[in-house]
Order: C-alpha cells, then sequence, then structure tokens
C-alpha cells in the first residue's frame, strides 16, 4: 500500500489512491494460498491448543451492548500459533465433515446444505486471521512479524485445501446443471453459486495432480515473495532518518511540522530537542514527506527527501527490484497453468471489465486529461520562474510541490497551512458524521465503558463508534478509528477492513469439529460422519447468531502536537471521507448470504464506488460549511477562504490523472502484454516508458516507485490498479445525482441518500455492480459528470 498525503492537490507527485485494504491473502472467497511443508504443519500441530477460554483470538467479547468484537488489547503474539493451530485443526474437521455429508448421498443437494456449513468455516477463518493480520499492519514489532509469518503457511495451506475441494466443487455444478433446482435459487444465490464456481476454478480445482502440485507450489511462493516486498518497503522507509540541526534549512515548514520532528529527535535519543531550538528528526512518513515537499525553501532539502522516497526498496537488503521481476514471472507461470493467455486475462474474471476494455478507458481517459495536464505545466513552469525569480529555473520534481503549493496560493489567496487552522480532526469527524445522518438515516456515537462493556482497542489512539438507525437506540453495526501516523509500527497510507462480517455465524467450533477432537484419529476415524451428527451440525447452523459487521478505518494523518489537535490538509479529508465510504457498505449491508454482504462478492473494479463517492461530499459548500470550524475560536471559515475551496476542487486536475493513469496502464502493460522472461527491458522502464508517454514532464530516470508499489505487489489490485478511475467515473455520476436533489432540501436529499443506500450501501456482493447502479439512477453510467466534475470538458 502507498503512502497517502505525499502531494498536494493535483501536483506531479499526487498520492497514490486511498485503500480499500483487502483481507489478507489468506482470506478472500475461497481464495486458494500455498500448502506448506509437512514440517511445518508438524510444529504447528504440536503447539499447545488454545481454547476460547484461554485465548483472546478465539474469544471474542460477548458482551450484548458491544457486539461480538475482538478482545485487541488482550491479544500477544504467543497466542497466534497456538489459535491457528486450534482453528485449523477445527475447521478441517468442519470441511471434511461437508465433504462427507455431500458425498453420502442421502437428501438432495440444496444450496443451504453446501453454503451454511461453507460460510461458517471461511468467515470463523477470516476473523481469526483477519485480527492478527490487521495487528501487523497497525502495531508492527519483530515478534509480531514472526508470529505472522510462522503461521501463514498453515493457513494458505488450509485455503488451498478449502479453494480445491472436489466434494464442494462437484456439488455447486450439480445445482446449477439441475434445471428444476437451479431456477428455484433466488438470483443473489445463482450469483453467488456462479461466481464460486468461476473462483475455485482459478484456485486450480480442476487442475491434474501434477499441475495441481506445481499451482500449489507458485502459490507459496508468491506468498513469501508479496510478504517479503511489503516488509522491505516498510523497513526501507523506516530506516531513513535526515537529521537537521540548523532551522534556517526548514524555513518554510508550519510549527506542527517542528514540534513532530523534535518528536522523532527525542525519541531517537537527541534528549535536548525542541521544536524551538532543534535538532529536527525527518523520516520518510507521509505527513512529514508531503510537508517539506510543499513548503521547505530549501531545494537542496526537498531534493535529498525526493531522492529518498523515489529510491526506497530499491537498494541494499531491502531492494524490492529482483522481488518484482520474480512475482511477475510466478504469476505469468499460474496463468499458464490455468490456460490463460495472462495474469490480467486470467484477474479480469472476478472483475466488471476485461483488459481491452480496461486499457481502453484509460486511454480515453488519458486523451481527456493530457492537453489540461501540458497545458497546467506550461502554466506552473512559468510562475514558478516568476515567483524564484531566475527566468532560466527548469522545473524538477522536487520543486514541483513547492510550487505548485505557490501557485495555489496565488490563485485562490488560500494559505494551506492556514486553511489547517479550520480543519481540526473533530470538528471534520463531526461534519462527517452529520452527513452520514442526513443521508444515510444513521447516528454515530462513540462506544463507552459501560460495566463489564469495555471498548477493547489496540492503542490509546484508537476510538470505537457505535453505529445506529436514526431514532434508534439499538446499535447495527461498530467501526474503529486509527487516524494518526506511528512510523516504524504502522503502514503507511490509509485502508479499510471490515473485521467482523455481518453474517450468521458461529465464533466457536462446530459440533464436528468437537466430535472429531474425542475420536481417535480425528475426521478420519471410520465412525466421525453419521447421520445423526449431520443432524446436529445441520441444526446448530440454522441457530447461529446474526453478527453485527464492524469496520476498521486507517488514516496515516499527523498526531496532534505541543497540546494542540490533529490539524488536517484537504488531502487527509478526502481519505478519511474515502475510507468512511467503504466502511459505510460493510457496516450498511442488508444481505443475508454471509459470503456476500458488505464488500465480499464485488468485483473488484467496482468495490471503489461507495469510496470515491464519498470523498466527492468534501468538496460541497455546505459540506466543507459543516466540517470547517478554527480550533481554537471556533470560528467558521472566512467567507473569503470558503469562495476559494470549489476552485482547488479542480487544480491541476488534468496533470493528477495523467500521472496516476499511468500508473494504471504500467499495471495493465505488465500482467498483459509483457514477458518478464523474454523482455529485454526491465518493469521499472515500464513504469519509466508509460510515464514518459502521459506525464507532461519528462521522468526523473532514478524514479524507482515500482519497488513500493504494493497496490500491485502486496495488497490484490495487481491488474487491476485501474479500478480506481472506473469507479470514479461511476461515482461522480452518482455524486451528481445527489448535488442534483440539493443538499439545502432535506426532504430531496433524504430521498436520495435511502436510495444509495438501498442500492449501493445495502446489497453487497448479492447484485450485479451494473445492475446496482441502474437500480440507482435508473439508466447505464456516462462519463459526461466525471468530465464536469474534474473540469476536463473540451
Amino acid at each position: 500500500m502507498l503512502l497517502l498525503g505525499l502531494a498536494g492537490i493535483g501536483t506531479y507527485a499526487q498520492d497514490p489512491q486511498p485503500l480499500l485494504h483487502p483481507q489478507p491473502a489468506w482470506s478472500g472467497v475461497l481464495t486458494s494460498s500455498s500448502s506448506s511443508s509437512s514440517s511445518s504443519r508438524l510444529r504447528l500441530a504440536s503447539t499447545q491448543r488454545s481454547s476460547p477460554g484461554n485465548n483472546p483470538l478465539l474469544a471474542p467479547n460477548w458482551q450484548l451492548k458491544l457486539g461480538q468484537l475482538p478482545l485487541w488489547d488482550n491479544i500477544n503474539p504467543e497466542n497466534i500459533q497456538p489459535a491457528v493451530a486450534t482453528l485449523i485443526e477445527e475447521e478441517t474437521a468442519s470441511l471434511y465433515f461437508l465433504e462427507q455429508d455431500l458425498l453420502a448421498g442421502t437428501g438432495a443437494v440444496s444450496f443451504d446444505r453446501i453454503f451454511k456449513p461453507l460460510t461458517q468455516i471461511q468467515l470463523r477463518t477470516d476473523f481469526v486471521s483477519g485480527q492478527f493480520s490487521h495487528l501487523s499492519d497497525v502495531i508492527s514489532t519483530d515478534a509480531l512479524r514472526a508470529a505472522v509469518e510462522a503461521v501463514t503457511p498453515a493457513l494458505v495451506s488450509f485455503r488451498l485445501r478449502l479453494g480445491q475441494s472436489k466434494p464442494i466443487y462437484n456439488a455447486l455444478n450439480t445445482l446449477k446443471s439441475s434445471t428444476d433446482v437451479w431456477q428455484q435459487l433466488s438470483p443473489e444465490q445463482q450469483r453467488l453459486v456462479s461466481k464460486t464456481l468461476t473462483e475455485m476454478a482459478g484456485n486450480g480445482v480442476g487442475l491434474e495432480a501434477d499441475k495441481k502440485a506445481a499451482f500449489n507450489e507458485i502459490k507459496n511462493k508468491l506468498e513469501q515473495l508479496q510478504n517479503q516486498f511489503s516488509n522491505n518497503v516498510l523497513d526501507a522507509k523506516g530506516a531513513f532518518k535526515l537529521l537537521i540541526e540548523d532551522q534556517a534549512d526548514l524555513a518554510g515548514l508550519a510549527a506542527t511540522t517542528l514540534a513532530l520532528a523534535a518528536q522523532n529527535a527525542l525519541a531517537d535519543g537527541h534528549t535536548t530537542a525542541t521544536a524551538a531550538a532543534g535538532p529536527w528528526l525527518l523520516k520518510l512518513d507521509g505527513n512529514t514527506y508531503s510537508a517539506v515537499m510543499s513548503s521547505a525553501h530549501n531545494r537542496e532539502l526537498r531534493h535529498r527527501m525526493y531522492i529518498a522516497e523515489k529510491t526506497a526498496a530499491s537498494a541494499g537488503q531491502y531492494d524490492n527490484s529482483g522481488l518484482v521481476r520474480d512475482i511477475l514471472k510466478l504469476r505469468q507461470q499460474l496463468a499458464g497453468l490455468l490456460g490463460y493467455n495472462s495474469w490480467g486475462e486470467y484477474r479480469a474474471t472476478s472483475k466488471m471489465a476485461s483488459i481491452d476494455q480496461a486499457v481502453d478507458l484509460m486511454q480515453q481517459m488519458v486523451s481527456a486529461s493530457q492537453p489540461a495536464a501540458a497545458r497546467e505545466h506550461e502554466q506552473l513552469a512559468a510562475f514558478a520562474r516568476q515567483h524564484s525569480g531566475d527566468p532560466q529555473l527548469r522545473l524538477q520534481w522536487w520543486d514541483v510541490e513547492y510550487y505548485s503549493e505557490r501557485q495555489k496560493e496565488a490563485l485562490f489567496n488560500l494559505n494551506q497551512q492556514e486553511l489547517q487552522q479550520y480543519l481540526p480532526l473533530d470538528s471534520v469527524l463531526k461534519g462527517l458524521f452529520d452527513l452520514a445522518q442526513k443521508a444515510y438515516g444513521i447516528s454515530i456515537v462513540k462506544a463507552v465503558h459501560d460495566g463489564d462493556n469495555t471498548p477493547h482497542v489496540w492503542h490509546k489512539d484508537v476510538t470505537l463508534y457505535q453505529v445506529h438507525n436514526q431514532g434508534t437506540q439499538q446499535p447495527i453495526a461498530y467501526f474503529w478509528t486509527d487516524l494518526y501516523a506511528r512510523p516504524g509500527s504502522k503502514s503507511g497510507g490509509a485502508w479499510e477492513n471490515g473485521i467482523v462480517s455481518g453474517a450468521k455465524l458461529w465464533l466457536t467450533p462446530s459440533p464436528a469439529a468437537l466430535r472429531a477432537r474425542q475420536l481417535p484419529g480425528g475426521s478420519s476415524n471410520p465412525g466421525f460422519y453419521t447421520p445423526e451428527l449431520a443432524a446436529a451440525q445441520a441444526e446448530w447452523l440454522d441457530a447461529a447468531p446474526q453478527l453485527l459487521p464492524a469496520a476498521i478505518v486507517v488514516c496515516n494523518q499527523s498526531p496532534p502536537v505541543a497540546g494542540g489537535p490533529s490539524l488536517m490538509n484537504l488531502r487527509e479529508v478526502e481519505t478519511l471521507f474515502h475510507e468512511f465510504g467503504h466502511a459505510s457498505q460493510d457496516m450498511l449491508t442488508t444481505v443475508k448470504l454471509g459470503l456476500a454482504a458488505g464488500i465480499r462478492n464485488i468485483e473488484l473494479d467496482a468495490v471503489e464506488i461507495p469510496s470515491m463517492m464519498q470523498e466527492k461530499w468534501v468538496y460541497d459548500p455546505a459540506i466543507f460549511a459543516s466540517i470547517a470550524r478554527h480550533w481554537q475560536t471556533q470560528q467558521p471559515l472566512p467567507q473569503p477562504m470558503f469562495d476559494q475551496i470549489a476552485g482547488l476542487q479542480t487544480y491541476r486536475s488534468g496533470t493528477m490523472f495523467a500521472l496516476q493513469l499511468s500508473k494504471a496502464l504500467t499495471d495493465l502493460k505488465l500482467h498483459s502484454s509483457y514477458d518478464v522472461q523474454a523482455a529485454q527491458s526491465s518493469p521499472g522502464d515500464v513504469y519509466l516508458d508509460t510515464l514518459a508517454q502521459i506525464a507532461p514532464m519528462a521522468p526523473w530516470p532514478g524514479d524507482k516507485f515500482l519497488n513500493q508499489f504494493r497496490h500491485l505487489f502486496y495488497y490484490g489490485y495487481d491488474a487491476g490498479y485501474y479500478s480506481y478511475y472506473w469507479a470514479d467515473i461511476i461515482s461522480a455520476d452518482i455524486h451528481a445525482a445527489f448535488a442534483e436533489a440539493g443538499l439545502d432540501d432535506a426532504t430531496a436529499m433524504a430521498e436520495v441518500g435511502r436510495r444509495y443506500r438501498d442500492t449501493f450501501l445495502s446489497l453487497g456482493g448479492s447484485v450485479h455492480p451494473q445492475e446496482v447502479f441502474r437500480r440507482f439512477m435508473g439508466r447505464e453510467p456516462s462519463i459526461s459528470a466525471w468530465l464536469r466534475y474534474n473540469g476536463l470538458q473540451q
């Protein structure tokens, strides 16, 4: 995942998009991963078992007032291996029992007979593994990382076992091929059956034994390499330190940035460091980098920070260059085993668009944005020469953000540092929650200590919220916010994670798992499967409680310093809104099929629609007025400043899209037409060549951005980074419907909001995204709203 907040709005170093944080690689819908060695399985199996009574990973908070939520502050690295050993033993028994039930031939194969136990197995596994996967991203330690790495082979081996189950696959095919049975299924059930069959085929269920063994070996290797890629990025950026002792070198930086740099120096052992006198320690976290690049008058300092950022993970022990090639090579091999011409062609089976359609759309967007980008570059270069007083100044990449910020100040009479005084976190959150109430009919309150109902959090900066339907007291969902950067222990970027699915689910072992534990030989005992146990298992599944969904919103904005609040820039506000859009889809789902609730089962190029729509609210005058209050005086934003905000929405939008589209097209090239084994050019060269064709200025030759592109090489957006822009077009169309209704018309706003909640936020993956759009808008999507929103009309 890429750092957010690296650049000002519309500059050449425009931030990567905020991210819907995917589940770990082992936790997709029947996502396969590779098998571990037998020695790894033996070591794991021999670890002391844990029961729900003594392992917090297996014992959620069962208090009714706070739902069934993780006991975050009780989880230690030592809990992980025994919890996973117990989990896999129990869910393997449940899976084997399901297979025996399907093979028994007693009674007709039905949707519920397959999907009730399948949902239970998968979602319980996701819940347990999702807890420590999340912690490794937000409070990473050597012990936690080692524990996660130790259990990953066993988890991916179990996922392969699940994703390659022939009895389940055959039963699903029986459902689909039986006309009478198929016609009795709802459209939502038919969609889940069809998509699960496609995913299982993509997991290698139909491969012959030798090819399946090769498939599993490659999946295992890919898992290792992708984890290593991500760790290298985190470690490389965490290792960077630049100590500044002369305050003149930091001229232009805000007092809050200096205070944060002094705090960094204190933590690094410089015991006399103060914000006023230094020394100051700069790191490669997004907030510091963005502040230096946009505000530091010292050109050499900007140059040093730019080079450090663009060459991270490209040399020494953290060099990802070889990993990029190896990952691409293994993906090509996997696609070939499955009968596809490329990895991109294979990945398109889980998306709305084919590779050709995606490339065509990206090219259309390039054509729309490139002329504007060229014009914007010429304007900025001329402005920089005038502002600097140097008629010979040649704009470099480390100058772009700095002069963009100065140009914005000149064009809009708006200073970013001054604007931040009106965007304290509490005010922004209040405005966001008020919007959710008006548009979606929900109220949001903090979950507070109430007797035994203690909100469990993983860090002191984390807050747990309850979501209610407006006018009611019963919670319908929960979410945590973890919004401040913690360089060195927390991954950069921003994401949302639906940690608890809104589904009927037991978080305890099944009767079959308990029976297997009692029998010699466990589930392999000939007496394991009995009709009586089958009846008990079915009754247990029918009685599963309905869990309330719970989501996690993670950002990396500047923390409070010197006793003040966290003051946000516009990009951080957009990011918070974006991730809340994802959380809304997870929290407000009404889908009864657990494997299609929230964001599950949604085509990858559609999952960003609610998030991209939500962030567009930021520039609406009424919404911005509701979030902007001076943190000391509580006064609203002065009218002259307020009048200029709308202009920032389209400032250098052509440049921003040109740069982001170069990344999307690089992704599509690397995963479709590029042959890593035969190519003369490196993957990094493909990126630089694509950037040179689209960007309004020549790339810096040393740019190693691809070596830290975690969207492509860790987080699951490979052959799918275009999804942000596919979704952006659709989200602009949706936002236009709200704008036409008018935020000042409460009745119209509520009507459109209710329709939006009942479609995009409610239906999850149970209905195809194109049909969801038609139900909301009554027509097909159009690009015209996107062009208008971004000021790119011809």
